[in-house]
This record gives structure tokens, sequence and C-alpha cells, in this order.
């Protein structure tokens, strides 16, 4: 259980962790183009693109637009037109638009979801790359070598599997099941509410009080703050952004949400950290996600549920004989039968791939990905867990 720490992470923070989460980003869409051109294309045949024709759609996040190809004249061309168009040539041979949508297929729901352009020159690199290794393989080892016809065997069984179990998967997937799935974990949901506030951090109730009385009298929050808050996450201003009951210590906690809109608490709020004022600023209930934020969700629960159906009755169908590991044969009437482990769990190369998939219910400013936040009071001892 996540213990309620003394850490309010500031604007800054904030900003310091989104630069290391573009890093990290960039760096996956790296690591990931390169086991690509390993792996040659032959990949899991469950990730779907969105798809236009044949054309794999990139959403533009930047502007909701998608990217379209422009002839020479800057003049939009159909997506038969766009698959032909030339991407690099390499040693005299062709790599298309349609070459790029097979390789952008095979990414990952998040790095789809990128604006082409910004990937668009990493991707080129990748299937120039590509292109060249194919070219000297093909020069260097000849189809009927025995290495390449095992592993192609391998490959195409991979494959027949599963294309056929998405076929059957996706029979069984409707959008009234996802939408009766949404309204009954909607139903289950509490809706939490939320309050923005800002506070003083003391060290004595004295201190605390002698606030009060100026706040009282029409001094201002935020200059009050950063003249005497030891919280220096918040020091300059006081605030403390958005945040749920839950995200607070118990005493700071049920003061807070106690308070109507624009109140100052009347009394400091003795925590472990010292003596809080308290202004409550706004009040909102967080918002439900929607049934399309759900919806990744939702079908990947379902798809799993009816692979695992499918599977069984597949196996319940069969005629299995079963033998031991010294190759005698297993009768079903005998204890050593009743004690076989049920058939492992279907790889992830045979499962559906789901999307990516969203938290329910994301946290507000003031929580910043980290359950249970108390204002930061470094003078204070870190609460026992």
């Amino acid at each position: 259980m996540a213990r309620k720490t003394q850490t309010k992470i500031t604007d800054s923070t904030t900003q310091h962790n989104d630069n290391d989460n573009k890093g990290v980003w960039i760096v996956l869409v790296i690591v990931c183009l390169l086991g690509l051109a390993v792996l040659g294309y032959t990949t899991n045949v469950f990730k779907k693109g969105e798809q236009t024709g044949d054309t794999t759609v990139i959403n533009d996040t930047d502007n909701g637009t998608t990217d379209t190809a422009m002839d020479a004249d800057g003049m939009a061309v159909d997506a038969d037109a766009k698959a032909s168009l030339p991407v690099a040539i390499v040693n005299g041979q062709t790599v298309t638009h349609a070459d790029m949508d097979e390789f952008l297929a095979m990414l990952p729901p998040q790095m789809k979801s990128a604006p082409l352009t910004e990937i668009y020159p990493m991707v080129q690199e990748q299937l120039v790359a590509n292109s060249i290794l194919l070219q000297k393989a093909e020069t260097a080892i000849a189809a009927d070598d025995a290495e390449v016809t095992k592993r192609m065997e391998e490959a195409r069984k991979q494959i027949i599997r599963g294309v056929y179990l998405e076929r059957e998967v996706d029979k069984q997937i409707n959008p009234a099941d996802v939408q009766k799935d949404y309204d009954a974990f909607i139903a289950k949901q509490p809706v939490p509410e939320e309050i923005s506030a800002r506070h003083i951090l003391v060290p004595t109730e004295a201190e605390a009080k002698d606030l009060i009385t100026k706040l009282q009298a029409g001094e201002d929050f935020k200059k009050l703050s950063a003249a005497f808050s030891q919280d220096p996450g918040t020091k300059a201003t006081g605030e403390l952004g958005y945040f749920s009951r839950d995200m607070m210590v118990k005493e700071f906690a049920d003061a807070a949400f106690s308070m109507e809109k624009g109140q100052i608490s009347a009394k400091p709020v003795k925590t472990q950290f010292g003596y809080h004022v308290i202004q409550v600023l706004d009040k909102r209930t967080r918002e439900l996600p929607t049934l399309e934020q759900m919806k990744p969700t939702l079908e990947g629960e379902m798809r799993r549920t009816v692979f695992s159906k499918i599977l069984g009755d597949l196996r319940n169908g069969a005629d299995v004989q079963l033998f031991d590991m010294n190759g005698a044969k297993i009768d079903a009437t005998t204890p050593e039968a009743a004690t076989i482990a049920p058939a492992p769990a279907p790889t992830t190369s045979d499962v559906p791939a789901d999307d990516e998939v969203i938290e329910p219910l994301p946290g507000s400013e003031a929580a910043a990905g980290i359950e249970g936040r108390a204002p930061a009071a470094p003078a204070s001892p870190t609460p026992a867990e």
C-alpha cells in the first residue's frame, strides 16, 4: 500500500519528469525500429493499425488531423496512388509508401499515435537499412537454404494460427457487448470529489494562528506563504493543485474537504508535518473515462475471454492421446491422467494484441502519478508505513 509521503511534486519537478519521459519515448522508438529490422517483418500478426483502404493512418496528435500524401504540386493523392509513392530507392529497388505502411502497422499503439512527420526520418532510414540487408542476404543465402526453409515453415504455422484465431475472436466481439461492459464498469465506479487548495506550513500553532489573523485582515496569501511557509515545494504560492481526499494525510484531508470554496481555515490544522493554514480555491468532481477511452481495455479483456473459450472448446472437441515421458500411453481413467496439468497458456504470438491500456481514473495534477501525497515538510519525519 502506498504511504502518504511528505513529497509534493512542484512544477519544476513535473517538467523534469516530462523531459525524462520524452527521452524514454525516443529510446523506445529506436529500440523498436532496430528490433523490427532484425525480425524482418515476421512479427505478431494481431497488431492492427488503424486503416483506411490499404493504408495505415497515423494520427497527428498535434492538430487532430491525419498525415496525407501530396504530389509534386502539393495536391492530395488517394490511397492507391499514395501506396506507390517512393520513400527511397535502394540500389535500383524502390521502397514505397505501401512498404512503409506495413512497417508502421507493426509498431506498438503508442508509437502509431505519433505524428508521421516526426518519426518519418527514422522510419525512412530503417526501411533503407532493411532493404540493403535483404538485398545482401538474398545474394548470400539460397532460397532453398535448409535453415531458411525451416524458419519459414515455423513462421507459416504461427501466422496461420494467428489469422485463424484473430478471425474467430473478431466474430464474437461486437459494439453492444463493449457498451454493456462499459456501462457495468461505470456503474461500479465512485465519483471522487477533488479540491484545489493552497496552504502555509509552519512549525508552531502560534505562528499558524498569527498567519490566520493576518489573512483575515486582508494580507496576501502568496506573500505570506513565500515569507513563512516551511514547505519548499509550494513555498512560492502555497498552491497544491487538485487532489482527492485519499491523496493527503487524514487530518489535512478532513479539514480541507469540510471547507467551502474560498474559505480559509479558522484554526490551524495539525499534522505530523506541522501546522497548516489552508485555503480552498476550487471544488470539482473528477470525470469518469469515456467509452472511447475505455474501449481498448474492455475489448482487450473480451478478446482474452473469447480466446480462452475458443481454445477450450477446440480442446474438448479434439481426439487427444497423451503419453508419459517414457512414451507409454496414459489411460484417461488412471490417477496419472487426473494429475496432468492443463495446457500452458498461449504465447503472446498467438494472442490478439490489445491496444495500450489506459488508466480508468487518471490522477489529478496534485497526484502527478503517485498515490497518497501530503504537503512537503522536509523538517518533519517521514511517516511510518
